[in-house]
């Protein structure tokens, strides 16, 4: 009887050594609501971090809320962010190899339009993504625009006459052209590259030369192309771990 015992308190024990270790290794992260990147961004990552060991998960939030949560702590880290978040946000700390890189464009579907120059754009009516810090750091200062919550509702804005020019990230412009039966027109000088890191919380900032190695890796590889290829498909979205 007391070998039965024991044989069992020792079932017990390794079952919750093996669900406390499951929990150690799994993460959640921070990400915009409604931003299209979401999807590949997550899945770039998890490339990048199974190889140590590490699952993850997304809980979408408003911009500006989500970097919040992640500095304070209550989540492991931020999908990405421009490094401007490191100013205002000392808790969250970046891996130095970018997760993505992408250009900031002025699209409109108006003909008329199409040979604005870019030193004249203020002039007209303006929609933005709001929450995206990127939006203080253009080539022009955008202060008088429509602001939507997500890139979605942008487009909508920009196909219902409401602005002129949309001002996005250029990944958008191939999903939107899928989705619509109108052609897009896009300047032909940009407003900013940027790239786009992935931050962790300081309590992980053990993992950033690791992460850092394996993002290059898959960007070498393609991958990550790949992966942004895919997930921006009309449609596409987050897809849950197995």
């Amino acid at each position: 009887m007391k070998l039965w015992l024991v044989l069992l308190l020792s079932i017990s024990s390794l079952c919750a050594t093996a669900e406390q270790t499951d929990a150690e290794h799994s993460l959640t992260i921070g990400g915009m609501s409604g931003f299209p990147l979401n999807a590949a961004g997550l899945e770039v990552l998890r490339e990048a971090y199974a190889p140590l060991g590490y699952s993850l998960q997304v809980e979408e939030y408003p911009a500006t809320r989500s970097l919040s949560i992640a500095n304070s702590g209550q989540l492991d880290g931020e999908m990405g962010r421009i490094t401007a978040v490191c100013d205002d946000y000392p808790n969250l700390v970046k891996v130095p190899y970018p997760l993505l890189q992408a250009r900031m464009v002025a699209v409109t579907i108006n003909p008329a339009l199409k040979n604005t120059e870019l030193k004249d754009l203020p002039r007209y009516r303006l929609g933005t993504y709001l929450g995206a810090l990127i939006n203080d750091h253009l080539k022009l200062p955008l202060r008088h625009t429509d602001q939507t919550r997500t890139l979605d509702q942008l487009q909508k804005m920009l196909e219902s006459g409401r602005i002129d020019f949309a001002v996005t990230p250029d990944f958008m412009i191939s999903r939107w052209q899928h989705s619509s039966d109108k052609p897009l027109y896009l300047l032909q000088e940009d407003l900013g590259a940027f790239d786009v890191y992935h931050y962790v919380h300081k309590r992980h900032q053990q993992l950033v030369p690791a992460l850092s190695e394996q993002l290059q890796k898959l960007s070498a590889q393609g991958i990550t192309q790949e992966i942004m290829v895919q997930a921006l498909r009309p449609g596409k979205g987050i897809k849950k771990p197995p």
